[in-house]
């Protein structure tokens, strides 16, 4: 397997039969959770560097595989949810709220988040999960600052 495969389909997880992007998400907060560290710059560049990994790496899937955003490809759920968890409150309640409501946006797709799918060379693999990551981080913030 090359490098790329391994980065794209989230080791392997974007392979399995079902739900690859639900089981891509789970994997991005297991990780998210399991580094020690609650610092925010440091968070920031794991994301960055999975954005630019996980673009260069879809790109390179996506010309093997002859098709744009294969659903193989999870390393953009895992950036997604990733920076979901970056913006929100710690916490158990706090994590599986922002694994199910990004899956929901992510898979929902509100404006303009399908439009950043056409962004070409990888980008827009990662771009909507983006998108959907930083939705779903807001949306917590703001029914949390209510609550």
């Amino acid at each position: 397997m090359s490098y790329h495969y391994l980065v794209a389909t989230g080791l392997g997880v974007g392979k399995l039969p079902m739900m690859p992007g639900t089981f891509g998400s789970i994997l991005g907060t297991l990780a998210f959770l399991l580094i020690p560290t609650d610092s925010l710059l440091i968070r920031l560049i794991i994301l960055v560097i999975i954005l630019i990994a996980g673009a260069f790496s879809s790109y390179k899937i996506e010309m093997i595989t002859g098709k744009q955003d294969n659903q193989i490809i999870v390393i953009d759920e895992i950036a997604g949810v990733w920076l979901t968890l970056t913006i929100i409150p710690g916490g158990t309640w706090f994590s599986l709220a922002g694994l199910l409501l990004f899956r929901l946006i992510d898979i929902w797709k509100p404006y303009p988040i399908k439009k950043l799918e056409k962004v070409k060379y990888g980008y827009g693999v990662m771009l909507d999960d983006l998108l959907a990551g930083l939705y779903a981080g807001l949306l917590i913030l703001i029914v949390n600052s209510m609550i």
